[in-house]
């Protein structure tokens, strides 16, 4: 059975509604109808009315009854109305007007609620939409800026992406080789990979003072080899939040390569027929063992460090077809998502522990709210380019 949709109201077709409801009961007020009631039995009437109403509106169910609680605080406060000598009849229509208004105003501010929902890739909202207020947000300030950046990036498969960002119409962004000369000319050189990172290596002097420093030779080396990574960070107090490397390994786990990119040549192992069928890799000194953790959602934070501080972070959310996934070129997310960053002490202490400055992300899925970090890449990450021009936003202007 394949299940449909019922057609949308018309945005106007609430408040039609609500306004000839509440002019029905005045017009019964006027008219004289109404007096031989007393006033909690109006009220009461008043309150099913709206809520017969309401009934026939777009509100989910779940919500309709919320528009009682105004007749009702009305009821109770009765007493007290008609020693002010207000009639009977002119009360049951304060009633169901308080109700009837109630409504319309609740309901407006759920709709405008709803315009900042995320939707996911089925159409249903989730939650707050907090990309919408990150790139709202960030395009004022962008606009507070003085100075435009004259930026350059490597040549590269991700032009497009970069290309594609928010920039501002004065920014200049340049896309050739990281030398002594594009450094003088721009006022920010980006490395993009691992490879660009040792092309600069001979330049480091000049990056003195640059807004985004260069790694170390030495954390470079360290969070390329995995396996050291994940040690160093157990050491510094850290294991909670990095996945067992100690056997024996539940299935799920998984076996990659100690120095890798982009989840390549990393496997879930999940059964015996496929220890059968990783049984190269499992045996190969060049790879190792780590706990899985399962899970359809994963995790990126981009991160800039500078002077041992996290000043920039940036966490996106990617959510796949199946709960054991390796990101990669191979496996691509079905949807992606902008997420406030929860986690900022945490990672700034990692940081910190490794001695790490300039650019990059960590790769994690959370458990019980808390992260499981698979990696951290010293290096700008991919899922960075279309958000890069509001990233460096908060960097010292050039020349200020």
């Amino acid at each position: 059975m394949v299940a449909t949709l019922a057609p949308r109201k018309s945005p106007w077709t609430d408040a039609a509604v609500l306004l000839a409801h509440a002019v029905g009961w005045t017009a019964l007020a006027l008219a004289g109808a109404l007096v031989a009631w007393p006033a909690f039995v109006l009220a009461l009437l008043a309150t099913g009315s709206a809520l017969g109403v309401c009934k026939g509106l777009s509100w989910a169910p779940r919500w309709r009854p919320v528009a009682a609680l105004a007749p009702v605080l009305a009821a109770a406060a009765a007493p007290f109305a008609q020693e002010a000598e207000v009639e009977g009849a002119w009360y049951a229509v304060v009633a169901a007007t308080a109700t009837t208004a109630g409504y319309a105003l609740f309901s407006a501010l759920r709709r405008g609620w709803l315009a900042w929902a995320y939707r996911r890739p089925d159409g249903r909202a989730d939650g707050f939409d907090y990309g919408r207020w990150y790139r709202w947000s960030e395009h004022l300030r962008g606009r507070l800026r003085r100075r435009a950046w004259r930026i350059a990036f490597p040549r590269t498969d991700k032009e497009a992406a970069l290309r594609g960002g928010d920039w501002r119409a004065r920014d200049r962004i340049d896309f050739g080789a990281l030398d002594a000369d594009a450094l003088g000319t721009h006022d920010l050189v980006v490395p993009l990979s691992a490879h660009d990172l040792a092309a600069l290596e001979p330049l480091r002097a000049r990056f003195a003072g640059h807004p985004i420093a260069l790694p170390s030779r030495d954390c470079i080396a360290l969070c390329e080899e995995k396996p050291r990574f994940n040690a160093r960070l157990v050491e510094r107090g850290f294991g909670a939040h990095v996945p067992s490397m100690q056997p024996p390994f539940a299935f799920p786990y998984i076996v990659k390569k100690r120095h890798a990119e982009w989840g390549e040549h990393s496997h879930v192992v999940a059964s015996v027929d496929d220890e059968h069928r990783y049984t190269a890799q499992l045996a190969d000194p060049d790879y190792f063992r780590q706990a899985f953790v399962p899970g359809a959602t994963e995790f990126t934070t981009h991160v800039l460090v500078r002077d041992g501080r996290l000043v920039r972070a940036l966490t996106l959310e990617f959510t796949f077809a199946h709960a054991l996934p390796v990101k990669s070129r191979d496996c691509q997310a079905i949807a992606i998502r902008l997420r406030r960053t929860t986690q900022r002490g945490l990672f700034e202490a990692m940081l910190r522990a490794i001695g790490f400055e300039g650019l990059g992300c960590f790769n994690y899925k959370l458990v019980d709210g808390q992260p499981q970090v698979f990696e951290f890449n010293p290096r700008f990450g991919a899922s960075l380019a279309p958000f890069f021009p509001t990233f460096l936003r908060s960097l010292p202007k050039p020349g200020g």
